[in-house]
């Protein structure tokens, strides 16, 4: 499996990543980092769907990840937002605002 996927033009590939079960594109999620430091992601794996942009996990990984991060509701200050991490064997993705 290659991310982020098919595109040839406007990315550097960082890497490729064994596929470690056949039911989903699952991947070993190694750490998730955000504003709150890491996020202990033992015993779980990443689904990958290149069929969507969504980014979703259970609130027991979301909640610490994301919390203290707020939002205005007319998106002011997006780019102040800090950036959450998804470590993939030992791949770091930066998500940036």
């Amino acid at each position: 499996m290659t991310i982020p996927g098919f595109e040839t033009e406007g990315y550097t590939l960082k890497g490729t990543h064994n596929v470690i079960e056949q039911t989903y594109y699952n991947l070993n999620l190694v750490k998730m980092t955000g504003p709150n430091g890491v996020v202990d992601t033992t015993g779980y794996k990443a689904a990958i769907d290149s069929g969507t942009s969504l980014i979703i996990g259970s609130a027991t990984l979301v909640n610490p990840l994301i919390e203290g991060i707020v939002v205005d509701q007319l998106c002011a200050g997006v780019d102040a937002l800090p950036n959450i991490t998804l470590t993939f064997d030992e791949i770091d993705y930066v998500l940036t605002p």
